[in-house]
């Protein structure tokens, strides 16, 4: 298959622990900065455990890879794992030196976190809210009556509700309906808590 240039495929779909939501944004923007100062073409295979683009659709240029054609010949192809679990720091140099390679397609794996000043212009480069998701947000909207002063909270159940599964053994879920029960609990007034500071604002 031959290539024009370099082409960098970043993954998730499952074969490790990718880490959270965030850590794999962040290895994904990382890999990206690298692919736009070595001018390589970024594609994008993350199928686990959704599709990428069904929430997000690509917006300046198209990043989805299928995952049928992709090429898997080591000859021409090299492969780099690594995370921010392994003590890299955010040094561009020592970076670069382990994506570099010879063979003109590279899968990558990883959520070390390079430029974080960096993430907003290129989340704005590379996504727009698929349909249902910016339905979904205009929705939210709505209910707030149109303000834009607004306080976001994120909750990490991590599994433990039983509805979601990951490679990550860490976290397991709850053994009974009553913790089960406690922590929906817990969420649900944090929930109101919020709404009712927002509309205090």
């Amino acid at each position: 298959m031959p290539h024009n240039k370099k082409e960098v495929i970043f993954f998730i779909d499952g074969k490790t622990t990718h880490g959270g939501l965030s850590d794999r944004l962040r290895g994904l923007f990382s890999v990206y900065y690298y692919c736009q100062k070595k001018s390589y073409d970024f594609k994008i295979c993350w199928t686990y455990p959704f599709k990428l683009q069904d929430y997000l659709e690509p917006a300046s240029f198209n990043w989805i890879v299928d995952p049928e054609s992709i090429c898997y010949n080591k000859h021409e192809v090299d492969f780099r794992f690594f995370n921010s679990y392994s003590f890299m720091n955010e040094n561009e140099k020592p970076y670069f030196e382990l994506l570099n390679s010879s063979k003109p397609i590279l899968h990558v794996y990883s959520n070390v976190t390079l430029h974080e000043e960096l993430f907003e212009n290129m989340f704005i480069e590379l996504f727009k809210p698929a349909p249902a998701l910016e339905q979904a947000v205009n929705q939210c909207l709505k209910n707030l009556n149109g303000k834009y002063n607004y306080i976001s909270i994120t909750f990490r159940f991590i599994g433990i509700l039983g509805n979601f599964k990951d490679k990550d053994k860490s976290y397991g879920e709850l053994d009974d309906k009553k913790k089960k029960s406690t922590s929906i609990n817990a969420f649900q007034y944090a929930k109101s808590y919020t709404t009712n500071i927002t509309e205090c604002c």
